[in-house]
């Protein structure tokens, strides 16, 4: 699964580190947190956004 690894920055201005997984046709990016799985539209919906990201590797 293609993934990278990410910084996110929530809506209180606190980072958590995670990593990015790209989705499915079926499905949407995750991105995971403390091995909690966030569904992208989730994630910014709740006014996450990634501050930081690394190279996408298989």
């Amino acid at each position: 699964m293609t993934h990278r690894n990410v910084v996110l920055e929530d809506e209180f201005g606190d980072h958590h580190r995670g990593v990015q997984h790209v989705g499915r046709s079926d499905e949407p990016d995750t991105i995971t947190v403390n091995t909690t799985r966030w569904y992208t539209t989730t994630w910014k919906r709740a006014g996450w956004t990634v501050v930081e990201a690394g190279e996408w590797e298989e």
